[in-house]
């Protein structure tokens, strides 16, 4: 693999990350965006319905086991 440059890295891909990322490249620059939990396509507002009503329930139910 080879080596890639970008102009930004962008460490969490919440809402801010992604608008920085978007205005980075409507910028004309690159940006790779780096996220550990939420990748390929998961709503990123965690306090967005229904992702809260879905995601956060099973997180809850998970922890309490």
């Amino acid at each position: 693999m080879g080596n890639t440059t970008y102009d930004v890295v962008v460490i969490g891909a919440g809402p801010v990350g992604e608008n920085v990322a978007d205005r980075v490249v409507q910028g004309g620059l690159t940006a790779a965006v780096v996220e550990r939990e939420l990748v390929g396509g998961d709503c990123s507002y965690w306090a967005c319905m229904p992702t809260k009503a879905l995601l956060r329930s099973a997180s809850a139910l998970r922890a309490a086991l």
